[in-house]
């Protein structure tokens, strides 16, 4: 019966918490009203020792948000949903324009700048951690921290 124990007390301090998972530097481009989707751009840092992955993310301001990734297909770069988005332990991922990113698909209102967006994402070990996103420029394409990419990365297929 120890032996038990002693194995469910190793599992159980291999659960990551959201303390352990931070995010930063949550950002997205305006959007005008013709425009139904939006990406959120995001640091993510686990500062566990165990591996976790973005599961789902929810928000009042979209119908629904999908994980994507861009990925290049000859000269053609195109957005492809995926299932989750991983993250190592003891280590850093950054969901940026012309890679992985959260899709906000059927925005509710346009994305106007200077406000934020609330956003909860959902890790398969840490559970909910909560985001805020604040709203830029569309310009910020071209901003140190957001990698010149084709705005076509980002049209809905």
């Amino acid at each position: 019966m120890q032996g038990v124990a002693v194995v469910f007390l190793l599992l159980a301090a291999q659960v990551l918490t959201a303390a352990e998972v931070v995010l930063s530097q949550g950002w997205s481009r305006a959007t005008s009203p013709s425009m139904p989707n939006g990406a959120v751009f995001v640091t993510i840092t686990n500062n566990g020792s165990v591996d976790d992955r973005i599961v789902s993310v929810s928000t009042e301001a979209a119908d629904r948000v999908e994980l994507h990734n861009v990925v290049t297909d000859g000269t053609t770069k195109r957005m492809v949903p995926v299932d989750s988005i991983h993250i190592a332990a003891m280590s850093s991922v950054k969901l940026k324009p012309g890679s992985f990113h959260l899709m906000l698909m059927g925005l509710r209102q346009p994305l106007v700048e200077g406000t934020i967006v609330a956003l909860t994402v959902h890790f398969a070990q840490a559970g909910a951690v909560p985001l805020t996103a604040t709203i830029g420029s569309p310009a910020a394409l071209n901003s140190p921290d957001a990698p010149a990419t084709s705005p076509a990365c980002c049209l809905p297929q």
